[in-house]
């Protein structure tokens, strides 16, 4: 798959997480501010790595709220 062939998903995979992010999802030390994304990463990053994994077979890491997706045409060092 490539990266124009992703970027819809991607998009149709935004717009489910932003339509979950509430206070109750949010890192604990957002605890009484407002919604949105502020506090969201490491949720909306655990979601997303299991829904690439599942839905298309692409791995990927996970490391303080960021997904790393390797470049499949680079040789791992």
């Amino acid at each position: 798959m490539n990266l124009d062939e992703l970027r819809p998903i991607l998009a149709g995979y935004r717009a489910q997480v932003e339509a979950a992010w509430s206070p109750a999802t949010a890192h604990e030390s957002y605890e009484g501010k407002a919604g949105g994304p502020a506090g969201q990463c490491g949720v909306t990053s655990a979601w997303l790595q299991r829904r690439l994994a599942e839905d298309h077979g692409i791995g990927s890491s996970f490391w303080i709220g960021n997904l790393f997706v390797p470049d499949p045409h680079e040789t791992p060092t």
